[in-house]
Order: structure tokens, then sequence, then C-alpha cells
């Protein structure tokens, strides 16, 4: 019924409720007529659940789409007065540009918290509206709470789309979040919290006391884990323990998806069967009884839950974990695959959208993998699982009468050898769908989970520990907040020698989407092959020999299918017989341009963007990603500021880079702390660096680079004076690349040799008006600017000044990626496209 329901959302997802339905009726009444009614019970139960899960899912489309606070959402943020409920414990994260906030004596921490939006105001007066926001206020607010009601001054936008090709579409993730837009406000005065008194309205919401009694027990949790903590266990505990993992650093995070220990950030399963043993050991030192065992557990499961967001991944384990308990409750037999089965059910009728989210996704493939590896037939019937449990009692009855050294080292290595076929079997099985979201195979993950198995039981149970003490004495929780403190550092040690490691992990394009679906359809046959649940008795030793068998030619089929996927993810992009071709990423205001010379001859020109102060890399890998690049013949940095080449660390982690090129002194700079990191990075990856100045000429198999700019001894001016300026010759055009040139360097550049009019060019320090652009773009003449800018880019004036030689403009901000590519012949040698107009 599960897939059933699966294969009802996708219909209505990808070809319509009308459509779907008539053809489910016409194929069930065909097979029903040819197949008979015992046959036919299958699709019977298909022409009842695809339908009704088909039209849940377009009924939950049709709400979130009919919504009235998406009327009022542009296209770019504006300024709002919005009433509305808080419906979500708020959280608390690391301000993105904390280090520059902290210069100005700004809060450093960010809230951020869900409301359900009832009105807005137009005018004078507010008007009714449905709909939910995301809300980050650049101030912490310690006293607010879910179910609170709060009128917001800030700035009202939309989810943005992806604008850069291997870009994720955020409005599809939050989407199945239920948000349609997000609200930015400045500092706590502009979050007014309202009486329930003045708001009748909104009382229901304001009464929301399991929300309430949620958000403190979060926020008391949250107060005892720092307590205990540092800046270094501190934010992973809380991510561990509480599920709150926005204060998790971006370095760390990678970390663990290279490592394929992310799930440490996600409670999940795993989390929850480690509370649900400890709420099993203090029900035993109780002396409850199997009934009361029960309760604890479910109301254990319920808090627990409520507490940690109530993720989908934890839901469904509670849902498992509540199957089993009422098993004991009635004494019949819970059957592991039916449960998991039933959790989908549940999980898909509250909000059908999540058939879409990758963290459900993983988690239903790694139980369901877990649950095959741990049964030679999960659908089995009782009297077999009874004859194999009396099989296994003998067992362990015989090792009990050999020596007590035999019988744990022999116990010993049999859950080690578990530990690692069940981790094993989890990233061989998931490891086509982590490579296709998360860009990464990671081999090191078997080793790494097993390692971390008890560390994280130890960490989990002493924080929860903590926790409950604290709220008792304060001194009562030192000694197991020390434990989870220490154990923390050491779950961390951990993650990062496995991240070291060598040929632990590997980067590399995202396989195709049809190739991974293919990997999980045949997999899904293979076991329906097996004759799943239609055994009646145990697999005799007799056939151990064709198990193993059955084994290797299984792990043989996937190597097949990792080295053809391999294959197809890693084939450049053809170049369609293009000269050259550049396209400028849209990194907000910075600048990055990724630059094909040949499908396997790329190069970068700059990679960074204001705000990224923790050196992320995400839109830029993307970009290079969808090209099949795995390798950058060169990096050119073009002056030592931090929006140009902040990114440079996170990119020399995930590509081979040959060279790095600077202008004359860049990297001597004593007065640029940002140049810290990238000095370490390329020292760390080993990458020579190489200076290129005025004059300089390198020649690539469709193109000639020439360096116009800075001199090799370099000018009085500042940074942006000496940037690097590359000019591509490709046959009679060109495109020039000026940094953030301004005087005096401008006027170094516009004394030196002209270019023929008509061809491409950068506008310089992205297209601020008081950087001499005029006296460039009136030396240079060409017929397209590309402005790589943020909001200020889309200025009226700026687009204006830009035109001033009559040329076409395109900006970044409001365009998307901008794709370049120079022709050396024909009549149209230039060709500009821009992925928000028509992607490519």
């Amino acid at each position: 019924m599960a897939v059933l329901a699966c294969v009802g959302i996708l219909l209505d997802r990808f070809v319509g409720t009308r459509w779907g339905v008539m053809s489910l009726w016409v194929i069930g009444s065909a097979v029903w007529t040819l197949w008979g009614p015992v046959r036919g019970r299958t699709f019977a139960a298909m022409l009842v659940v695809v339908p009704c899960f088909a039209m849940r899912h377009h009924l939950e489309t049709t709400r979130y789409d009919a919504a009235e606070l998406r009327q009022h959402i542009g296209e770019f943020s504006r300024p709002a007065i919005v009433q509305a409920v808080v419906d979500r414990p708020p959280t608390f994260r690391r301000h993105p540009l904390a280090d520059q906030r902290r210069l100005r004596n700004q809060p450093t921490m960010q809230t951020r918290f869900e409301v359900t939006v009832s009105a807005i105001r137009i005018g004078k007066a507010f008007r009714s509206t449905g709909g939910r926001a995301m809300v980050t206020v650049d101030q912490p607010l310690s006293d607010l709470q879910c179910g609170d009601a709060v009128t917001l001054l800030g700035e009202l936008s939309r989810f943005q789309p992806a604008s850069n090709p291997g870009q994720p579409d955020l409005q599809r993730v939050y989407r199945q979040r239920r948000l349609h837009g997000r609200i930015h406000v400045d500092d706590a005065a502009g979050v007014i919290t309202s009486a329930a008194d003045d708001q009748p309205a909104w009382w229901a919401a304001s009464g929301n006391w399991i929300g309430r009694f949620a958000g403190e027990l979060s926020r008391l949790g949250r107060q005892s884990i720092l307590r205990h903590t540092d800046v270094s266990s501190g934010p992973l505990a809380m991510a561990l323990i509480l599920g709150q993992r926005d204060n998790v650093d971006p370095l760390t995070r990678d970390q663990l998806l290279v490592t394929g220990t992310v799930h440490l950030l996600s409670v999940s399963g795993l989390h929850l069967a480690i509370v649900v043993v400890m709420a099993g050991w203090l029900a035993t030192f109780v002396g409850v009884r199997v009934r009361g065992r029960v309760v604890l557990i479910l109301l254990t499961c319920l808090v627990y839950t409520a507490v940690t967001g109530g993720r989908p991944p934890v839901v469904r384990a509670s849902i498992l974990v509540a199957v089993y308990a009422l098993s004991l409750w009635v004494r019949r037999p819970a059957v592991s695959i039916n449960s998991l089965g039933l959790a989908a059910l549940l999980l898909l009728l509250w909000n059908p959208t999540l058939i879409e989210s990758i963290g459900v996704q993983l988690s239903f493939i790694a139980v369901s993998t877990l649950i095959i590896c741990g049964s030679t037939d999960p659908l089995q019937s009782e009297a077999v699982r009874q004859e194999l449990s009396r099989e296994e009692q003998l067992d362990r009855l015989i090792e009990k009468s050999s020596p007590p050294i035999a019988y744990h080292a022999r116990r010993i290595w049999t859950g080690v050898r578990n530990a690692f076929s069940y981790s094993a079997a989890v990233t061989l099985v998931s490891a086509p769908l982590v490579w296709h979201q998360f860009h990464v195979i990671s081999p090191i993950s078997v080793l790494a989970n097993v390692l971390l198995g008890p560390w994280m039981f130890i960490a989990l149970a002493s924080g929860l520990v903590t926790i409950a003490l604290d709220q008792l004495w304060m001194p009562l929780g030192l000694p197991s907040g020390w434990i989870c403190h220490q154990t923390i550092l050491v779950m961390r040690w951990i993650v990062q020698r496995a991240a070291e490691l060598p040929g632990g992990h590997f980067w590399l394009p995202s396989p195709p989407t049809w190739c991974v679906v293919g990997f999980y359809v045949v997999l899904i046959v293979a076991l329906l092959s097996r004759g799943i649940g239609r055994s009646t008795n145990p697999i005799p030793p007799a056939l151990e020999n064709p198990r193993r068998r059955s084994l290797m030619v299984a792990i043989s089929a996937w190597g097949l299918w990792v080295v053809m996927a391999w294959w197809l993810s890693t084939s450049p992009v053809p170049m369609n017989n293009a000269t050259t071709e550049s396209i400028f990423v849209d990194v907000g205001h910075g600048t990055a341009v990724v630059m094909r010379f040949d499908q396997d001859d790329v190069w970068l020109y700059d990679c960074g963007h204001l705000g990224n102060d923790l050196g992320e890399s995400h839109d830029i890998d993307g970009v290079l990603w969808s090209l099949g690049t795995t390798h950058l013949s060169g990096i050119v940095l073009s002056h030592a500021d931090s929006d140009h080449f902040n990114a440079l660390p996170s990119l020399l982690n995930r590509f081979d880079v040959d060279q790095i090129i600077t202008p004359p002194g860049m990297m001597d700079e004593p007065d640029e702390p940002a140049l810290i990191p990238i000095r370490n990075a390329i020292r760390r990856h080993r990458v020579p660096v190489k200076t290129w100045s005025v004059g300089d000429h390198h020649q690539r198999d469709r193109a000639d680079l020439v360096t116009l700019h800075p001199p090799k001894t370099r000018l009085a001016g500042s940074d942006n004076a000496n940037s690097l300026v590359l000019q591509i010759n490709a046959g009679s055009t060109w495109m020039m690349l000026p940094g953030d040139l301004e005087p005096p360097g401008t006027m170094t550049l516009v004394n030196g040799p002209r270019p023929s009019p008509g061809g491409v060019m950068m506008a310089p320090h992205h297209g601020s008006l008081a950087a001499d652009s005029d006296m460039v773009l009136r030396w240079a003449r060409p017929s397209k600017v590309v402005v790589s800018g943020g909001r200020r880019a889309l200025h009226p004036d700026v687009e204006i000044a830009m035109q001033l030689t009559g040329s076409d403009v395109a900006i970044t901000r409001r365009d998307g990626a901008v794709r370049v590519r120079l022709f050396s012949q024909g009549p149209d040698q230039i060709q500009i496209r821009c992925w928000n107009l028509n992607p490519w």
C-alpha cells in the first residue's frame, strides 16, 4: 500500500490526477478481467489507494498555491508589516556575517522561527491573509515562544529559485515545509509580541500548549548543553541531542558529509532508539511492568519527537517504535517491513510532498536495508520466526558452554562483524542517492559509522542525563556534562581523521537522474524476484553457498553500475564548436567566471562573494559539476578582496587544480587577514602559485589569454587598482575581465593598446558608479556588458551607465547565470544566454 501511495503521488506530480486516475481505471479493469479476482486483489487495491493519494497530493498542492500570502510576495524583497503566530519553537544560529558584525558591536546570533500569517498591512489597514513564512531576526530573542502572536516589521521576499546550473531548487525544499516566503527583521524592535486578549482570533494558536511545552524543554536543554560544553563541542552536541543544527559550521558539515556520518546532525531512528533504550532501563530500574513500560516508551517517543522539532525521520522512527510497543501490549507480532510501510503511509497522508525529500528518502532506504539484512525473509510467517528463535537459543546455549574468554571474544567478533556488514549494506544501497544529491562517494563511511556508534550512544545518553539533572541542581549535571563534552570531542577527532584519510571520499559530478532511478528499480525488482514473503521454512545450511554467490553477484553488479555512472557523470559537456565558453556564476555581490577553452581545459576567474566568511563554494561547485568537471587548469585571482577569493579553500577540497594565478605581490599582502586561510589551503594542497602581469600571453587550444594589467611593479593605489585584467582573444572577438579595477589602475589600462570594438566586457567593480567605469567602457567599446553583482547592481542607474556605448547589459542578480560563447567564425560571433530567461 505504501508503494501504491507513492505511485499515486508521482502520477499527480508528473501526469496530473485526472489522466493518472483514468489510466489506472483502464489498466485495472483490463487486468481484473484477464487475471480474475484472486490476482486482481492487488489491482483492486491500486484502484483505491493510488487515486486517494493522488487526490491528497492534488489537494495539498492546490491549498499551497491558493495561499493569499503568495500574492503579496514579489520577485524581490520589499518592506512589509505582518501579523502572525509563531507555530514552531525558535532556534538560534551564528550570523553569516558574524565577524563583520562583531567589529561593529552588533549581535552575532540570529533567531529563526516559522509563523502562520494572519494579516498583512496594505496602506493604513491590515488585510486578512493566509500562508506561512520563515522569519529571521538579526538578534537573539530568548523570550519568544511557540504560540506567541507577533507583529513583524521587516522585508518580505520569496524563496529564490535556482539561478545557476547545477544549483538545487530551494523553492521545492521549502514547499515541502509548507512555507511560502521569508521575512527578514533587522533587530528585536521589529518583533512586537501581542497579548492573546488583544488578538482573539489567534486565541487557539496562542493556546498551543504542546508547542510551548516542547519549546520550553528545548530551550532548557540548549542552556544545559551550552553550560557544560564549549565552542568546539557545543554546536555538535545541540545537533546530536536536540536536533538544533543551525550552529554547526560548514567545515564540520563537510567533514560529516564526506565521512558518511551527516546523519548525526539529523535526529532520526538511531537517536530515538538510544532514547528508547534509556527509557527501558529506567522502567527496569523502577520495576514497571509490560504495559507500564509500553506507556513510558510511547510518552518518551512523543516528548522527544516534539522537542527535536518533529522532523520526518524521527516521526518515522516514532511510528515504528509505537507499533512495536503496541504489539507488546496486545501480544501480537510486529512485522518490521509492514511497520515501515505504515510509517510511510502516515507520513505521506500528512504531507504527500515529503516523497521528494532527500532526508525522508535516505531514512527509508537505510531502514529498509537494515530490515532486509536482519532477516532472511522480512515477511516470513510467525511459525518460521519461532523455529529460528529456538535454533538461536540453542546456539547461544552451546556458546555459553565454551570457556568465558572464547565466549566473550566470539560475541565481540560477531557484533563487530555484524556492525560492519550492516554499515556496508546501508552505504552501498544509499550511495547512488547520496552521490546524486551531494556529489560525494564515501567508502570511509563504512568504518566511520562503526567507530562512531558507541561514542554516539555515550554522548546522547550523557547529554540527556545532563539536561535532566541540570534542572534539579546544576552541580548534579557536571559529571555527565563533562562526559558528554569529552565524547563529542572524541567524535570530532574521529570525523576529522576520517575526512583527511586519502581515498576515503571522492567529490564527483552527479550521475544522471535516470541512472539513479534505474538502479533502485532494478534493486526492487531483484528483491521481488527472490520471492520475499513466500518461503515457509528456514533456509537450510546447504543454500549458504548459493546465498554467498548471490551476494557476490550483487556486489559485482553494483560495481559495474558505479563504473557506468562515473563515466556518465564525468564526461564533459560538449562545447558545440564554440571557440570559448564562459559562465558568469550568480554569486551575489562577488565574482566567479568559469572559462572553458576546451572540454578538458577549464579555468576559473575569481571565486568569492560578499558575506561568505565561512568560505562556502556551493554555487560555483554546482556549475562546474554540471559541466562534468573534476579538474581545473587554473584559478585566476584578480586581487586581494575577499569577495573575489574566499571560496578558494572549499574549491581546493573538491577539485584538482593545476595552478593559482595572482597579480604581483597579492599573496604578500600583510594587512589582509582573509588571505590567511587562502595561504593555508594552497600550502596544504601543494598548488603552485604564479604571477601574471601586463604583457603576459598564454596560448590555449582555441584562444589566447592576454594580461592587460597590472604592471610588474605594483601601483601605489589600493588592491582594486592592482586588479588583474584578463582579455580572452578568440578569433576577431574578445572578452575582458577587469576585476575591481579603479583609479589609478584605470588610467594605466586605458593608456595601453585599445581593443577592437564589439567584444564582451565584465563591468568593473560589479557595476559600481564610483569606479570610473565610463572611462573603461569608452575605451573598450564593448557590445555586451555583464554585471556580476548583488542587489546594488539592480539600481536603474547601473544599467543606464553600462549602456554608455550602446551595449546590451546582463545582470547576474536579475538574469541568473550568464553564459557567453565566442565563435571565431560566423555572423554571430557572440552568443549570450541567461539562466533565468532560458536555462540550458
